[in-house]
């Protein structure tokens, strides 16, 4: 017996899975991890994979302005800060780290 606030799993459709990795540009197991963690939309999808921030970010690039990296001290903010700081460095901006 299903709980009550437990729902059965629904596998995505051959269609979805292939409208999503052709417009979107990947893999169909990429895009099955996405339907399992319930973007079940092309928007929802999309907004997930380009958020608004890569267009900031993309801008700072073209015109290569300071890129400011915030991280706090624990394992997950330090990490990926760091990881940042050297993209960008790799990049060839000039990166700021608080």
């Amino acid at each position: 017996m299903i709980g009550k606030n437990l729902t059965r799993y629904e596998p995505p459709s051959s269609d979805w899975l292939e409208k999503i990795s052709t417009n979107l540009r990947i893999s169909p197991a990429i895009a099955q991890i996405i339907w399992n963690r319930g973007l079940k939309s092309f928007e929802a999808v999309k907004n997930f994979l380009h958020p608004a921030a890569v267009n900031r970010i993309e801008s700072a690039i073209s015109n290569r302005e300071k890129i400011c990296v915030y991280g706090d001290y624990d394992v997950d903010g330090m990490s990926p800060a760091s990881i940042l700081v050297q993209a960008f460095k790799n990049l060839g901006l000039e990166c700021v780290k608080r």
